[in-house]
């Protein structure tokens, strides 16, 4: 039976999730074979560690005129 909850889930103990978690991911980390909470900075680095060069060949390369946005779906979460 597959698990629909992290609730009942038995490969994830995140402990009370208080603002002190606020900014963190869940993540799946193979070598303990459960999910992790990680800090959001550690995983996407603030964007001044991006090379200039590769921001402005992506803003060159994007034509934000043909992108058709409908909404996120990030799933369901109870």
């Amino acid at each position: 039976m597959v698990t629909t909850k992290l609730r009942n889930s038995d490969n994830c103990d995140f402990g009370d999730l208080d603002v002190s978690k606020s900014k963190h991911m869940m993540t799946y980390e193979h070598s303990s074979g459960g999910f992790v909470l990680k800090d959001i900075d550690t995983i996407l680095p603030g964007t001044s560690t991006i090379p200039s060069q590769f921001v402005s060949t992506v803003i060159d390369q994007i034509d934000i005129d043909s992108i058709e946005f409908t909404g996120i779906d990030g799933g369901t979460f109870t």
